[in-house]
């Protein structure tokens, strides 16, 4: 199976550096936000038309529940086309060798029936199919594949737009304007356009970044473009570069929290403004452009968020100034994804790392969320632990160069640990995609003895979870001096014996001490604060709740804990 995986990754990185086309776009918007517009494909491949096909629900429906982009003509040069409509594609009839096709179409550009419809705006991400404002072409089954944009349109003055491309913007006649767009090797081409928006632009070196919103958002996502110009810096810092010259911000859904990206371009959410989770989910969003456009995924894997937010929370933890373990377990609280991860398995949901995204739609609940970016992430996170912080940037930053503009799978990335020294990766990686991956272990049968001046002790580690992590203790003693220990976690073995000698009477045997690990007896109380908090969102309120009256007493001041009363 791992063979046949990696032919069709192998077969499909041949066919996105091999398949390079030159889209053009040119139209006119009009008052009414109706787009005539005409497509010109430049293919620096003949294809056969029977390898092509157009999808025809690429904006969408429209609110009479037909397909909102009309397609008015198709030619090959000079030749008119004949097609025909099977299902959702349009096909063309005649089978010949294409290197030049023109599709003329039209596109009301507010008349969308789906969540975009209260946007207040005209929002088209073209991250996924069913979001663009272009006839979607696809190629061997695929629109995966790079394509050069050259976009013309011409606007009425007050209609702000952006794009994923830089713009420039000349008068085109009495209040119109023409803007010209130009991205290249991108996926997609998205289009925002807003009415008396405001558009704005920040500098950071070789990176411009545009904002476009409402004037009553515009100090909003002025510091959104801000906190992209530092995280864009930082990330220079950490590897070196930032993939793209040019990166747009876009206003998402007014009730929705986060965002998500497109090409050259990523959208933030209105539902939480609260500038710290700003901080995080731009540094976030950011991420994507190394995991997801540098090296490329299909639909942005689980490894690929995994991976953007690892070095995102890296990020955070210099930010707030704290540790990467405190950044995890509680300063990145706004991002929550120990938490995510707890509350999914004691919402007894599908755990299992990588589904389809049919198999996700069957789901009742956010799998995208909870697991794809919670668990995944999470697991990346104790692995970077073991490898070392300093060891895993270095990791990322080799496969930043390696994978730039190929697929990077999850056995090619567990590969890479493995070759570099890291075999647990193998292990670990293995046993925390699967549906039950939960890491418990228990100390058992402390031993206390007094010989001569010191003090030996001795207990078990035994393992209750399905996942074999090693685990930190901290023994104190009657002096408050630390001794600390590590178990080995190896494959199979489910108890180790550990053993010690303290200069005073231990007192104190402490599990998880540094609160790295999601387990529920964890000493830490940043691991007892996520338990308590998943298992009231799970619905265990009961049980929540008592055992927040005894964090409470311990931890009186915790607002977070209190809240859920």
């Amino acid at each position: 199976m791992k063979q046949i995986c990696f032919l069709a990754f192998l077969l499909f990185n041949l066919q996105v550096n091999a398949q390079s086309s030159k889209i053009r776009i040119a139209g006119e918007i009009d008052e009414n936000l109706k787009l005539d517009a005409s497509l010109t494909l430049n293919s620096n491949i003949p294809i056969t038309s029977d390898k092509l096909k157009i999808y025809n629900l690429s904006a969408g429906k429209n609110t009479l529940n037909q397909p909102a982009i009309i397609i008015n003509s198709i030619s090959a040069g000079e030749e008119q086309l004949r097609y025909e409509l099977d299902g959702d594609w349009i096909k063309l009839k005649e089978v010949s060798k294409i290197d030049k096709l023109t599709i003329n179409y039209t596109l009301s550009l507010k008349d969308i029936f789906d969540w975009r419809k209260t946007i207040g705006y005209a929002m088209f991400s073209s991250a996924n199919n069913k979001s663009c404002w272009y006839p979607d072409i696809y190629i061997e089954e695929s629109r995966e594949y790079n394509k050069d944009f050259e976009v013309e349109l011409i606007h009425p003055e007050k209609l702000k737009l952006i794009t994923s491309g830089r713009p420039e913007i000349t008068k085109h006649s009495n209040r119109k304007n023409k803007s010209f767009f130009k991205a290249d090797r991108v996926r997609c081409f998205a289009l925002n356009v807003g009415e008396d928006f405001v558009l704005e632009t920040i500098k950071i070196g070789e990176t411009e970044v545009f904002y476009s919103c409402p004037k009553e958002l515009a100090e909003t996502y002025d510091f959104v473009a801000n906190e992209a110009v530092k995280a864009i810096s930082w990330y220079i810092e950490k590897y070196g570069f930032f993939p793209k010259k040019y990166i747009g911000i876009a206003m998402g859904h007014k009730r929705w929290g986060g965002g998500f990206p497109s090409e050259n371009l990523f959208y933030i959410h209105r539902g939480n403004l609260k500038k710290d989770y700003l901080q995080w989910i731009t540094s976030h969003e950011l991420g994507h452009y190394f995991w997801g456009y540098h090296v490329l995924s299909e639909e942005f894997s689980p490894l690929m968020l995994a991976n953007g937010i690892w070095i995102d929370h890296l990020y955070l933890s210099e930010a707030y100034g704290l540790s990467l373990e405190d950044t995890w377990n509680t300063g990145a609280h706004r991002a929550d994804m120990m938490g995510r991860y707890i509350e999914s398995f004691l919402s007894n949901v599908e755990q299992k790392i990588g589904l389809t995204s049919q198999e996700q739609d069957e789901l009742d609940f956010d799998y995208n969320s909870k697991i794809a970016h919670g668990k995944a992430s999470l697991g990346i996170y104790l692995l970077s632990r073991e490898i070392g912080f300093d060891n895993f940037l270095r990791i990322q930053k080799e496969l930043l160069n390696k994978y730039h503009n190929k697929y990077l799978s999850t056995q090619s990335f567990i590969d890479y640990c493995v070759s570099e020294g890291w075999d647990f990766a193998e292990t670990f990686m293995n046993q925390w995609s699967k549906r039950n991956a939960i890491i418990e272990y228990d100390l058992r049968n402390i031993s206390i003895e007094k010989k001569n001046e010191n003090w030996h002790y001795s207990f078990e580690i035994y393992k209750k979870g399905t996942v074999d992590y090693p685990i930190e203790i901290e023994v104190k003693d009657e002096d408050q001096n630390r001794y600390e220990h590590k178990t080995k976690a190896k494959l199979g073995i489910r108890k180790e014996i550990i053993s010690g000698v303290s200069k005073k009477k231990p007192i104190i045997f402490n599990l998880d001490p540094k609160g790295i690990v999601p387990m529920w007896n964890s000493s830490h109380p940043a691991i007892q604060r996520n338990y308590i908090l998943a298992l009231n969102r799970a619905g265990h309120t009961n049980v929540a709740r008592e055992l927040a009256i005894s964090f409470l007493k311990k931890f009186p001041d915790d607002k977070r804990v209190k809240a859920i009363f």
